[in-house]
């Protein structure tokens, strides 16, 4: 139960940075509006914080981070070799991994946006 409480605890330290730094500025809180907003993002690093600024901390996220998978990965993925593709997807597995056993939706937002990250993180170092 202690080590619950101390993960909860550093993932809601992790989430509370990136939410406060900008209000949601989809029209609304809908979940079609904010893709579209994600969507709509003039790059990969605009598109994460718009994702971190609306989340709802909840399988609803999961949207979210392939809108924001979207956003990304053309700019990179035709760049990667065949081992570094292998690499991408398995810091991806990675995310999933590390919350598979967890219940409750926040898991699944964590895994989510633990992935959006990790493209954004490649688009900054293979992007045009």
């Amino acid at each position: 139960m202690r080590n619950l409480l101390l993960a909860l605890t550093f993932a809601a330290a992790l989430c509370a940075p990136a939410r406060a730094d900008e209000p949601c500025p989809a029209p609304s809180r809908s979940l079609d509006d904010i893709v579209a907003t994600i969507s709509a993002a003039p790059d990969c690093a605009r598109a994460y914080a718009v994702m971190n600024a609306c989340l709802f901390t909840a399988s609803g996220d999961v949207a979210l981070a392939k809108a924001v998978e979207d956003v990304c990965e053309p700019r990179f993925l035709d760049r990667l070799s065949s081992r570094e593709r292998r690499v991408y997807a398995s810091e991806t597995a990675r995310c999933r991994n590390r919350y598979e056993r967890q219940e409750g939706s926040m898991y699944v937002s964590f895994a989510a946006t633990c992935e959006a990250g990790v493209a954004v993180d490649y688009a900054k170092r293979y992007g045009k």
